[in-house]
């Protein structure tokens, strides 16, 4: 029997997906940045809220090329 997923974890699929799509880079910099919140031991949870945030910060750019004047 498989588990359903909540509605929130759906939706922040879909999220990081879109993000996936539209911004150049996106795909590779949520690889490096889960894998570096695993080797520091944090939550899964930890990432996808993390990752999430930064999806829905979308401009168009990596995140990594965000300023902090954008908000």
């Amino acid at each position: 029997m498989s588990k359903k997923k909540h509605p929130d974890d759906l939706r922040e699929n879909k999220i990081l997906n879109q993000a996936k799509r539209e911004v150049e880079g996106f795909s590779e910099f949520i690889y490096r940045f889960e894998r570096s919140i695993s080797i520091l031991g944090r939550s899964q949870s930890t990432f996808s809220n993390y990752a999430r945030h930064v999806a829905v910060l979308y401009f168009g750019k990596n995140p990594i090329e965000l300023k902090t004047t954008h908000h």
